[in-house]
């Protein structure tokens, strides 16, 4: 009998964010339809997505660096401890999906061991060829119909350095992650302060925005120093200088009170009712307009607004052609204007969580089905990454030597020196 059987190579099944929903979602939907599901992941820490849980014990952290940095031995090393883990049989359907640059160039090796369908899916919307010998690859698979990314520009972004490819022959799906929120009483809902306006920003807090973002967001709070402002932002980071270096900038503002929540899943949807505009990109961004809230969406390449969503833009990630205009003229017109209704008659639709019609599976089939493979090991480093991989292999060796305890106290302790 034939057995279907569906391989994620990702970053993360820690913390919680959209790429990390996104897996648990295709995981339910993938069970739901007879396969038996395998997801190895890059990240250790926390697993906040109980359904991620029994994954835990398959991250790899390899897997997050180019396959060029390992000798052949330790490469067969690394896939074999994969391949050991899947119960694999002859006759098996087997597809691999890999979310990243860095983990599609396992993903190609591993299938072509497997003879398998290998299927890559940026969930970033930040992507760089890194090398260019990683050019021909990924071109290769553009080329079969078996790279894909979140939005319908990253595509074109990624080769331009090489040629240009027209967003309409761009592929991009969509990463459902709509079950975010749910109605239920939480603690932190009674220990929000009451202000004049309260802002919410939805996302991890490493997201490259949002340093910019909130000195914005501070300067028009300041030029309204006769109200009372609570920024609340719903994520966290690991990265404890950025969540730090996040808490100074509203040291010395009086009418200011930040609100951090830490990882919640689900959403309290109650929390979201006490917000009166959120601030956010991509998903998140989409989410909170499709619940009706007013929300600023933010340009994931120039870190600007692209406008507010169902009103001036309908661009939730990246910006066409509209003009930019600064989040303290659209919190102005928001908050202290009142221009926009606060809630739009509108509710989300669920069934962008089905990932076969039309969608995923869809495009999985439709792509070239002939059985070729990219030959990985012609992948060389550039100069740059030759020398990059000497720095891996020393800090390697150095928490071999060391421990990962010390070493990571001594790498933070290094971040804290570099941000003084």
């Amino acid at each position: 009998m034939t057995m279907k059987k569906y391989i994620f190579i990702t970053y993360g099944i820690v913390d919680m964010g959209g790429g990390q929903m996104y897996v648990y979602n295709k995981t339910q939907y993938l069970k739901n339809n007879d396969y038996n599901v395998y997801v190895f992941s890059v990240f250790n820490g926390d697993v906040i997505i109980k359904g991620l849980e029994e994954y835990k014990d398959d991250i790899i952290s390899e897997l997050g660096v180019p396959i060029f940095y390992f000798s052949l031995s330790q490469k067969n090393k690394i896939i074999n401890s994969i391949i050991k883990k899947i119960d694999l049989h002859f006759d098996d359907e087997i597809i691999i999906e890999s979310n990243s640059i860095s983990n599609a160039l396992w993903g190609e090796k591993i299938s072509a061991l497997l003879h398998c369908k290998h299927f890559i899916y940026l969930l970033s919307e930040n992507n760089l060829i890194y090398a260019d010998t990683i050019y021909p690859f990924l071109k290769f698979k553009y080329n079969r119909q078996e790279v894909a990314a979140i939005n319908e520009k990253i595509i074109p972004w990624l080769f331009q350095k090489y040629e240009e490819i027209g967003e309409n022959k761009s592929y991009s799906l969509k990463a459902a992650c709509t079950n975010v929120f749910e109605d239920y009483e939480h603690e932190l809902i009674h220990k929000i302060p009451h202000r004049d306006y309260t802002i919410g920003m939805i996302g991890r807090l490493e997201k490259p925005y949002l340093l910019p973002i909130l000195d914005d967001i501070i300067g028009f709070c300041n030029n309204h120093i006769d109200k009372t402002f609570t920024i609340l932002l719903i994520g966290d980071t690991q990265d404890k200088i950025r969540k730090n270096r996040i808490i100074d900038k509203f040291a010395k503002s009086d009418n200011i009170n930040l609100v951090l929540s830490g990882y919640l899943y689900p959403i309290p949807l109650r929390l979201l009712d006490l917000c009166d505009v959120f601030v956010s990109s991509a998903g998140s961004a989409f989410l909170t307009e499709a619940l009706g809230y007013l929300t600023i969406s933010i340009d994931g390449k120039d870190y600007k607004p692209t406008g507010i969503l169902g009103y001036t833009t309908d661009n939730s990630l990246f910006r066409n052609n509209e003009p930019i205009v600064e989040i303290n003229d659209l919190l102005e017109d928001i908050l202290i204007l009142e221009k926009y209704p606060k809630r739009l008659a509108r509710t989300y639709d669920t069934s962008i969580n089905d990932f076969s019609n039309k969608t995923h599976m869809d495009f999985i089939a439709n792509s070239d089905q002939s059985e070729a493979y990219y030959n990985i090991d012609s992948v060389r480093p550039t100069l740059l990454y030759r020398y990059k991989k000497i720095i891996y292999i020393i800090k390697q060796f150095s928490r071999y030597v060391l421990g990962n305890s010390t070493y990571s106290k001594l790498a933070q302790v290094k971040r804290s020196l570099l941000h003084t």
